[in-house]
């Protein structure tokens, strides 16, 4: 779940800048000691921050289907 959690936050980072700041958030989000010491054990909190991620990419994406014409 944390190495799903990386994902989803490269993704948000692409989607709102660019590839680079998405690598970097990633980054920042794989090595915070918070989600370090959590994803190593059996809890909810991990997967309440894959969630939140989560839910910012299903915006994003929602979003951009407003945005285009037709």
């Amino acid at each position: 779940m944390g190495t799903l959690t990386c994902l989803v936050i490269f993704s948000d980072g692409r989607r709102i800048y660019d590839w680079r700041v998405g690598l970097g958030a990633a980054f920042i989000g794989a090595t915070r000691l918070t989600k370090r010491n959590v994803s190593h054990m059996i809890n909810v909190d991990i997967g309440m921050y894959f969630s939140r991620m989560d839910s910012v990419l299903a915006y994003l994406e929602y979003e951009n289907k407003t945005e285009q014409p037709g």
